[in-house]
């Protein structure tokens, strides 16, 4: 394979891996500046029978899939061919490496990158599982780190399954990281939940999928007992590995906003573990006990006095004697509130994906929502409000700006899956009918991609992909050339024998030597 070119333009430099199903290479695209590419080759034993057959369904899926999934951080679709026999699928090489590498036994994950990962990988999972597809195949490997900006790709779609009306298939996953229904076939949203829970587990134990402990009776996974990790985060991880697919997130989203949420947390308290009997922690506690304690019998004893008294001025504000504690408290939910603003301000404002404006929306929904509680009888309340009025505004316009990205990314997909059809009728017309018709689709493609704001993220790759389609559009205009140059030359070719055999009526063109009379002694006849 190494040097050899499919489709006319894909040159194999090297292979990169090879799994049950299929041989990867590394290749470059002669008609694209020399851009490298990854090639998957489907084996030569799944091109026939009963399971070979599924086999080849799954890759023919892969690119159908891949070719409508148009997002920053997997592989953009590029072509789909069936050369000699064999099939190949061609799709954008992404630099990095895998997590892996990152993710190494024995080395233990901080609480807080761990959940960075995870809001990393439920980003991009949560575009898949909205465009009503399971990856089914979760796992470290297929996680890659770009190098280019450290952003984390979901890569090999070699075992994505489409939503329909059911919800029975093959069984397809990786040991240690694939949910029990995958095993009967029955793949869900909540199954994709499940892999990526049991790597935030693996970073956060340094154990192996399969060092990780069950309980017996229940057969629940048993690691919190080994590390320190606060109860909030063990209580997510816990919901995403559940073994009853219904007790976990139903999708992506429903996990990244539960995991999100975890980061307007000022401050997560983590248990420490102590050998020695009394802590100064612990002693604190029960000096605050015994304050309360006397605190109690105290107020009691007030109110009676301001009864007998009947005096009409308040003695004393509750909140007083208690340190103040409910404007504290009010005012503590409202700078979380000004703090989780600022986060999502700052993520929209960086935002450069629909993973990132739909994390800012999370962050600015929980923010609203905190603002709203504060009650009108606090002393900044007006300050609440315009604050509030502020954010609602922001929300608004990180609703539109998403919801022009998602229309952005929706006609782009479609773009590509109209090419793909133009690339395909292209590659097989022999007429120049449907050379004409592969050239309309590639028109529709293009004018579907000048619909697209000029300032959406996707605008660069637009352009990139209109001028693509341009040249597609050429090399179907030369083709043409050369079809009507053929047909120009049998034309007069036509024309020629017409007059040569138009004195001899009777002879057909298969005996026309036999009806000319040839000058003797010519030496020929």
């Amino acid at each position: 394979m190494i040097g050899q070119i499919l489709g006319g333009r894909y040159q194999i430099i090297r292979q990169l891996g090879e799994g049950g199903f299929g041989t990867t290479y590394l290749a470059k695209d002669s008609h694209g500046l020399n851009q490298l590419c990854v090639v998957k080759q489907l084996h030569h034993r799944y091109n026939a029978g009963d399971f070979d057959k599924k086999i080849g369904e799954l890759f023919a899926r892969e690119a159908r899939v891949q070719s409508r999934l148009d997002h920053p951080q997997i592989p953009r679709f590029i072509a789909y061919l069936q050369e000699d026999g064999e099939f190949y699928l061609v799709q954008e090489y992404i630099e990095g490496h895998g997590l892996e590498q990152e993710i190494i036994p024995g080395q233990l994950w901080h609480e807080d990158r761990v959940i960075d990962l995870l809001c990393e990988i439920l980003e991009v999972l949560a575009f898949v599982h909205q465009n009503n597809v399971i990856h089914r195949d979760i796992k470290p490997s297929n996680l890659i780190r770009r190098k280019e900006d450290g952003k984390i790709c979901l890569i090999d779609f070699g075992a994505v399954k489409e939503i329909d009306n059911s919800i029975t298939g093959t069984m397809i996953g990786t040991p240690g990281y694939m949910s029990p229904e995958q095993i009967h076939g029955q793949s869900r949203f909540s199954s994709d939940i499940y892999g990526v829970g049991i790597i935030a587990i693996q970073a956060l134990t340094g154990l192996k999928p399969r060092e990780i402990s069950r309980e017996g009776s229940t057969g629940e996974l048993t690691w919190p007992d080994r590390i320190q990790v606060s109860d909030k985060l063990a209580e997510i991880l816990d919901k995403m590995v559940s073994l009853d697919f219904q007790s976990r997130y139903q999708s992506a989203t429903e996990a990244l906003e539960a995991v999100t949420a975890l980061k307007n947390i000022p401050q997560r308290q983590i248990p420490a573990f102590s050998t020695s009997a009394i802590t100064i922690e612990q002693e604190q506690a029960w000096t605050r006990r015994r304050v309360f304690l006397v605190l109690l019998m105290i107020i009691p004893m007030i109110s009676l006095i301001a009864v007998v008294t009947q005096e009409r001025r308040e003695l004393f504000s509750w909140c007083q004697i208690l340190n103040n504690c409910s404007q504290i408290t009010e005012m503590e939910r409202y700078h979380q509130a000004e703090k989780a603003v600022e986060a999502a301000r700052a993520v929209f404002a960086e935002a450069e994906t629909v993973g990132m404006l739909e994390t800012a929306r999370t962050k600015m929904k929980i923010a609203v929502e905190e603002l709203k509680t504060i009650p009108p009888g606090a002393e900044f309340y007006q300050q609440v409000q315009q604050v509030l009025a502020d954010s609602q505004k922001e929300l608004e316009a990180i609703e539109i700006k998403l919801e022009k990205e998602k229309n952005a990314q929706k006609l782009r997909s479609e773009a590509r899956a109209i090419a793909s059809e133009a690339t395909e009728k292209f590659r097989t017309a022999t007429t120049i009918s449907q050379l004409e018709q592969a050239k309309a689709s590639f028109k529709e493609a293009q004018l579907k991609l000048k619909t697209i704001a000029e300032d959406s993220f996707l605008t660069e790759q637009t352009k990139t992909l209109v001028q693509e389609y341009n040249g597609r559009i050429q090399e179907i205009d030369r083709r043409i050339g050369e079809l009507m140059a053929e047909i120009q030359f049998r034309l007069k070719a036509e024309e020629r024998l017409a007059e040569i055999t138009k004195p001899y009526p009777s002879c057909s063109e298969a005996i026309l030597g036999d009806c000319v009379s040839w000058p003797r002694g010519s030496g020929s006849r």
